[in-house]
């Protein structure tokens, strides 16, 4: 769980994003994004998949 928030952090701040900017992105509320960046959640496989094709676009 660590290894996905410490990297969903780095993700955020190289692209330049906020979590209300990925949470939009991706069709939820910024409080689950909040929930995965501190490490309380573990994102679904299908939220990590859009998760990957908003910072790839």
């Amino acid at each position: 769980m660590t290894r996905v928030r410490n990297r969903l952090k780095e993700i955020l701040k190289e692209k330049g994003l906020t979590q209300s900017d990925l949470a939009r992105a991706i069709g939820t509320d910024r409080s689950s994004v909040n929930r995965y960046a501190h490490g309380r959640t573990i994102p679904s496989f299908r939220t990590i998949l859009q998760i990957a094709k908003v910072i790839n676009e």
